[in-house]
């Protein structure tokens, strides 16, 4: 049975976040045509937007990658102060 470990770093999407999303155009097309720039996962029944990143990274990599989320996230919400949430760090670990 293999098992997979995975690293996910977003913000819990909350009801702030997912109402620009709803009203982002670019958003709802992405999600359509399927090239998201962003992935939603599910953990402990709250819904995260963010990326799944390489497990070996140093904390310089990992602040690095949480601009590039908050980056990504601005692309589609370009109102939303991303500033006043703080990024979360989730380990998942999938079997097959």
């Amino acid at each position: 049975m293999p098992i997979q470990t995975r690293i996910f770093l977003g913000y819990i999407q909350n009801k702030e976040i997912t109402r620009h999303l709803l009203s982002s155009s670019l958003w709802r097309e992405a999600k359509i045509v399927g090239e998201n720039r962003l992935e939603e996962t599910e953990w402990e029944g709250k819904v995260y937007i963010g990326l799944f990143i390489p497990s070996l990274l140093n904390c310089a990599q990992i602040q690095e990658q949480a601009g590039e989320v908050k980056r990504r996230l601005l692309v589609y919400c370009p109102k939303l102060n991303v500033e006043k949430y703080s990024p979360f760090l989730l380990s998942q670990l999938f079997v097959t």
